[in-house]
């Protein structure tokens, strides 16, 4: 074809360079894109690496809690459980007095309870 200039546009050197430089762009924009994959490639990779991280140090707390929640439970049944042994060895020992006692807490309690 030609231009209105009367040349063919195959022959026009500015057509050749914008071609060019059109290509440039393309190529150049193709490079970014890749490089803007990579990124988001190498970020999603670091997410799944710090979510594993994190998804453990949240499986380690939670045995910890637990293993901590049993030794307390298992240290205050024991205290409970002697406790309870004085207690009834006590009222073995002296059980007129501990009748004595007893009969006194309940008799200071229904006072309490008759107030209210």
């Amino acid at each position: 074809m030609f231009s209105s200039s009367g040349m063919n546009r195959d022959e026009d050197p500015g057509v050749g360079q914008n071609q060019a430089k059109g290509q440039k762009v393309m190529d150049d924009t193709r490079e970014g894109l890749a490089r803007v994959r990579e990124h988001v490639n190498e970020a999603g990779r670091e997410a799944r690496t710090a979510a594993g991280q994190v998804k453990g140090d949240l499986n380690d707390m939670a045995r910890e809690a637990g293993e901590t929640a049993r030794d307390t439970y298992d240290r205050v049944s024991e205290r409970v459980s002697s406790l309870s042994h004085q207690t009834e060895d006590r009222i073995r020992e002296k059980p007129v007095q501990s009748a004595l006692i007893a009969l006194g807490i309940g008799f200071v309690a229904g006072l309490l309870s008759r107030r209210h």
